[in-house]
């Protein structure tokens, strides 16, 4: 019985590691993807998943930010991040025909920003620290290092978060669409 066990480890981690076209797909486009917000933000990817056992069913990304702490500044930078993700995966030749729904829409794309101090340390003072973007709705969270808890300060769902967003930009003349994307 003791034989089996090495055996049984060294098989399960070489399927671990099998990646398949679907993922690498997918990994590709992720990387494309953040080379397109790099000139929008300073950010630094922290995770990367989703479901991807058969097809890109939903995708999951995770990023530390600088922006400011206040919740109109985190629900620009998670708009951008969001349209520009859904605008470019739907427009992706390569990974088209591994999305489980298309078009790939926002609600399958799951965005956490952890925001960030300028030294790049972790934001722990009053006002928004993260932003939690799954299931077509926003959370914006204060960390409070004394509990070691964070409080939802606000939420909002995709379209309540874009019509803000397209109402600010009609105030200042801006046109409907972000024009950094």
């Amino acid at each position: 019985m003791k034989f089996l066990l090495p055996i049984f480890t060294f098989l399960l981690g070489s399927c671990m590691h099998q990646r398949t076209e679907h993922s690498k797909a997918l990994r590709q486009f992720t990387m494309e993807y953040e080379k397109s917000l790099r000139p929008l933000y300073w950010f630094q990817r922290m995770g990367y998943g989703g479901a991807l056992m058969h097809d890109i069913a939903e995708v999951s990304l995770t990023y530390a930010v600088l922006v400011d702490h206040d919740v109109a500044s985190a629900r620009e930078v998670a708009m951008d991040c969001i349209e520009l993700f859904t605008t470019m995966i739907n427009a992706d030749e390569k990974v088209q025909p591994y999305l489980h729904e298309r078009p790939f829409p926002p609600e399958r794309f799951r965005l956490t920003l952890s925001i960030r101090n300028p030294d790049c340390s972790r934001y722990m003072g009053k006002g928004v620290s993260s932003v939690v973007f799954v299931h077509g709705k926003f959370g914006y969270f204060q960390y409070d290092p004394t509990t070691d808890y964070s409080t939802c300060l606000h939420s909002e769902t995709y379209e309540e978060a874009k019509r803000i967003i397209d109402q600010k930009n009609r105030d200042t003349d801006k046109p409907a669409s972000n024009p950094k994307i």
